[in-house]
Parts: C-alpha cells; sequence; structure tokens
C-alpha cells in the first residue's frame, strides 16, 4: 500500500468510524473490522492489520505474573480437572505467511506458502512477541483458550499432530510467560 493509498484509506475509516475516545491506538484497533469490509482489498493487508491490532492489544493488557505454586497442581490433579490459564492478551491469529514474513523476527519454517499460518502473539516485557506454532501447539493453545481442560486441550493437540508433546510447549510457555497459572476446574463450573 503506497502512502497516498493509506490515507486515503485511513480518512475514510476514520469518517466511516470516528473515534469515540482519545485514546488512537484503541481507534487504530478498529482498523481490522473496517479493512473486512473492503472490496478487493489484498488478504496481506487485512492479516497485517489483525496482527498489528493483536500486538497493540498484547502491549496493553494487564500484567500478571506467573502463580508458580499452581504448578504443583499438574502432579497432583488428573488433567481432567485442571485448566491452564493464559496470560491476558495472549491471542492465536491465523494469517497468511506474507504477514507473518513481515514480521520482524520471524524466519518461516518450510512450508506451502498458499497456506495460511498460525501465529501467536504476547506481550514479554513491553513489547509484543510473535512465534509462528506447529498444528499441535496451535489445537492445544486454542483449545486453552477457549476454556477447554488440560484433558481436553491435549486431546485436540493430538487429533491435530500426533507427535504433540506437552512437555515441550509447557517449557515454552514457562519460558516465554504465556501461562499466567494452573487453576483446577470444579464440576459446577464445566
Amino acid at each position: 500500500m503506497g502512502e497516498s493509498q493509506f490515507a486515503a484509506m485511513a480518512w475514510r475509516c476514520w469518517q466511516d468510524m470516528p473515534p469515540q475516545h482519545g485514546e488512537i491506538d484503541l481507534w487504530a484497533s478498529r482498523l481490522p473490522d473496517f479493512l473486512a469490509g473492503q472490496q478487493d482489498l489484498p488478504v496481506l493487508w487485512l492479516d497485517c492489520a489483525r496482527l498489528e491490532a493483536a500486538a497493540s492489544e498484547a502491549e496493553r493488557a494487564r500484567d500478571v505474573a506467573l502463580d508458580a505454586g499452581s504448578l504443583q497442581l499438574l502432579g497432583e490433579i488428573a488433567p481432567e480437572g485442571l485448566r491452564l490459564d493464559l496470560r491476558p492478551g495472549l491471542t492465536l491469529l491465523s494469517v497468511c505467511s506474507e504477514a507473518a514474513r513481515l514480521w520482524p523476527l520471524n524466519e518461516l519454517p518450510a512450508a506451502d506458502e498458499t497456506q495460511p499460518v498460525c501465529a501467536l502473539l504476547w506481550r514479554k516485557g513491553w513489547r509484543a512477541e510473535l512465534l509462528l506454532l506447529p498444528r499441535g501447539d496451535e489445537a492445544f493453545t486454542r483449545a486453552l483458550l477457549q476454556g477447554a481442560n488440560l484433558a481436553e486441550a491435549l486431546q485436540a493437540a493430538l487429533a491435530a499432530e500426533a507427535g504433540f508433546d506437552f512437555s515441550h510447549w509447557l517449557q515454552q510457555a514457562l519460558l516465554q510467560g504465556w501461562l499466567w497459572r494452573v487453576a483446577g476446574v470444579s464440576k459446577d463450573s464445566r
């Protein structure tokens, strides 16, 4: 998108969806919705806007520290009775590989470039980070974000990728700060 095209698009967006308050970043987070309604828009532009909006959301998310004591529940309660809570602002997006390639730190694994990739965005420190997830990790993380218990999330991951390794996912979640806490699931909440 050239500078003049971007300026025209931004002006049209401003007219169609005027800001409701002074936080311009929150107004800009509505850009993907605006772009989705435009005719003949390249998927790349929409996916780039979606990634930027998710990064902005991650950077504004409430800060939480890992509840390290809750990790002991992994050895005490069966997976059906556990839920893994991920940090606020963590988002999964399916985007075209070209949009993911434009993100500063990404090396795309060899894959069919016509197929979408799964991007995980979260805040590390004060900056948004992005990582492309393999199918099993994507299915597992998506299930957790949708409120599945640990057993259900594991089933989803193994259905997507037979070689899914929970211990590898957990290690990465702890190192990268994706995991907030492990919590018991009451029968009443299911």
